[in-house]
């Protein structure tokens, strides 16, 4: 028993760190595979319930973005059963419904992959792209299943002036060598063979290369032959060539390209992967040089054992000028005459266009400077910038906020349905002063920056030893339409600890009934009917200076009335408390006790709703907020909690101090701390805070 919890423990501990090296969510999702597999073998009930949840969330995540192609099927096969057994340990929620649909999903894919394996490949999967097989570099898989992608290139040329530019999507920060000396000599080919059909042509050129499938950083010289067949086409097509290239349908090319010419083989072991790869694909014919044919032929024999009605060719060629000459897979023929005479106009090579041209552009430019209907806000250096959607700046305002709550506090707001936006600005802040000591509160100007109102929060409140200035900061929350008018939802902020979401109609910054009070600052909230009840909540994170840490709370907007709960000295005279969904205390680690701090700081605009799992997240600063990381929540729509996890400086952090003896046991990777963390949650019952399990 021991044993098993144990080695279990472990492949958790190591899985959290596969996954920061580990690119394509093909690789990842089978990692999780092979861990749940673990699971599985331990044999005992106890560990694969306590387990399973781990990673539940990231396994379904995962589970949506998997296809079953270059795969063998036995493996998506063992993934449709594994799916199976998990779900007999899940209990009826929000997980189980959608593991169930990417089950039935994948099932029907499995199913038309299928199809390929017996000779019956459909035609919307037969591309007539040319792709190259790529095999991803991947030690987290402890089994011997050979991960790998059939990509395409989309290629964009145009003009350069002193030399030849090129610039890959994605891409490291420096291209490897291999990588960087193919592409030049791929280009260099390509150059040589467009000069066959167009003598003129640019010395120097900026060529981006933008890899279809984005699922990492490409590395290697293999796709040279099929990356100059790129480069041919887009070539020809921006010097509107007579005569166009197209690449034969279903073909996927391998080999690397040497300045003569020739196509350069791989290796037998990487052959045969590519050839197992593209073998459990559409594809209908393979390229490779001369010199790998044999070892793929072999292999080849051997996939058809288990699946004779799949048919693959392959293809050997020496040079790449034999790739050229084969008509069966590269098509070289005239352009049509209309076809380049619509490419000759669209170049501008008509005089009489040309003249066009101008005029259109004259008359575009008057008309983008007539347009001065607010379309986005662009930020920088506390400067907002008001846009039409030409990109023209209408004009300028400055506010006292950092980044993120610019992006939140500030929006564009059609106030009476005219077709032209209002701009709402949350601290306002003219000419150079401070925020220290100012009162700021929201301001609406329309187009032309002409003020229509203004809003100055204002609020007295006092507890039973400190009277509260009137000095607050306004930050804009949300914008919800209620009764078919605006409304805009308001964070403000006192000089000390009151905070307040109040409400103002948008189109007159009159103020609306209903305000909420927390002693400690609001630091992220966000509004929408989360739970599905009809009614829009607000849901929010703040400190609570009464119990000194941290909160997470939930509120009906129509209840959106009264103080939230705190000892005697930070209650609020005169202010009744409100009725929550949920209120719950989020407690200080030991880091953060360790620290000395005073509390656990929610991460400032951080809160998120997830549509897709239908679930809140959001993160807590924790000790030495710069240095010792945070926490990171998930609750659910209904706010029950689903998880407790820790960014990799919070984890590095506390265990440093743990195997320091200045923290104690357990460590932090491990499911005792969480469960220690989730035991301290406490959660408002309407008169004092309890456990979890102790609420009715």
């Amino acid at each position: 028993m021991n044993d098993n919890v144990y080695n279990v423990e472990l492949k958790t501990s190591q899985l959290r760190q596969k996954f920061y090296s580990v690119v394509s969510s093909k690789s990842s999702f089978l990692i999780l595979y092979e861990y749940y597999n673990i699971l599985f073998g331990s044999g005992n009930e106890h560990i694969i319930e306590a387990y399973i949840p781990e990673f539940i969330q990231r396994y379904i995540s995962l589970l949506n973005k998997f296809d079953p192609y270059c795969l063998n099927p036995s493996v998506t096969q063992s993934i449709i059963e594994q799916i199976n057994k998990i779900e007999k340990y899940l209990p009826e929620s929000e997980i189980k419904s959608p593991l169930k649909n990417s089950a039935q999903r994948l099932h029907k894919k499995l199913e038309q992959f299928k199809n390929v394996l017996n000779g019956k490949i459909p035609g919307e999967l037969i591309t007539d792209r040319l792709c190259f097989p790529l095999l991803e570099e991947n030690d987290g898989l402890q089994s011997q299943i050979v991960t790998g992608i059939l990509e395409t290139v989309t290629i964009k040329v145009s003009k350069a002036k002193d030399e030849n530019k090129f610039i890959l999507i994605p891409s490291e920060v420096k291209i490897e060598l291999r990588l960087q000396k193919q592409v030049e000599t791929s280009w260099q080919k390509a150059v040589e063979v467009v000069r066959c059909y167009r003598r003129k042509i640019a010395d120097h050129h900026k060529v981006v290369i933008q890899f279809d499938k984005r699922v990492g950083f490409y590395r290697g010289n293999s796709l040279g032959a099929a990356l100059t067949i790129a480069f041919i086409e887009e070539l020809l097509d921006y010097y509107n060539s007579l005569v166009v290239i197209k690449t034969g349908k279903g073909i996927a090319l391998t080999g690397g390209l040497e300045k003569d010419g020739g196509l350069f083989p791989t290796s037998k072991e990487v052959i045969e992967k590519k050839v197992e790869n593209v073998f459990f694909s559409p594809i209908q014919t393979f390229v490779m040089p001369e010199e790998d044919l044999p070892f793929a032929e072999e292999k080849l024999k051997t996939l058809e054992g288990d699946f004779p009605s799949r048919k693959l060719n392959l293809t050997g060629i020496k040079t790449f000028d034999d790739l050229l000459d084969s008509r069966k897979l590269i098509d070289i023929r005239k352009q049509k005459i209309i076809t380049r005479t619509a490419k000759g106009i669209k170049n501008n090579k008509v005089s009489v266009l040309i003249t066009t041209f101008f005029i259109l552009v004259f008359a575009y430019l008057i008309f983008i400077k007539m347009d001065t209907n607010p379309a986005f806000l662009k930020f920088q250096d506390n400067i907002v910038f008001v846009k039409n959607k030409y990109n023209q700046t209408l004009w300028t305002t400055r506010v006292g906020a950092s980044y993120n709550f610019m992006i939140k506090s500030n929006r564009l707001v059609d106030i009476n349905n005219d077709g032209i936006n209002e701009v709402i600005i949350s601290m306002e802040q003219p000419g150079d002063t401070t925020i220290t000591g100012k009162n700021y509160g929201l301001v609406c100007y329309d187009k032309r920056k002409n003020l229509i109102w203004s809003y100055q929060f204002q609020d007295f409140v006092e507890t039973e030893e400190t009277k509260h200035s009137t000095i607050y900061q306004s930050d804009l929350m949300d914008v919800r339409v209620e009764d078919n008018k605006e409304i805009l939802y308001v964070i403000a902020h006192n000089s000390l600890y009151p905070s307040a979401v109040y409400k103002l109609d948008a189109a007159t910054g009159k103020r609306l009934k209903g305000t909420f009070w927390n002693a400690g600052r609001i630091y992220s909230a966000i509004v929408g009917d989360f739970n599905e009840d009809g009614m829009d909540e607000v849901v929010g994170t703040c400190i609570n200076n009464a119990y000194n840490t941290s909160a997470f709370f939930s509120v009906d907007v129509d209840k959106l009335d009264g103080q939230a709960p705190a000892t005697p000295k930070y209650t609020f005279e005169g202010i009744k408390p409100a009725e929550f969904n949920s209120y719950i205390l989020l407690p200080k680690t030991d880091v953060t006790i360790y620290r000395n701090k005073r509390y656990n700081i929610p991460t400032s605009a951080d809160m998120h709703f997830y549509e897709k799992s239908k679930e809140f997240g959001f993160h807590i600063l924790e000790g030495n907020h710069r240095t010792d990381g945070s926490i990171e929540y998930r609750f659910d729509k209904d706010i029950n909690l689903i998880l407790i996890d820790y960014t990799d400086v919070f984890l590095m952090a506390r265990d440093k101090l743990v195997k320091s003896g200045k923290l104690n046991l357990p460590l932090t990777n491990t499911v005792e701390y969480r469960k220690i963390l989730e035991k301290e949650l406490r959660y408002w019952d309407g008169e004092e805070f309890v456990k979890n399990n102790d609420l009715n």
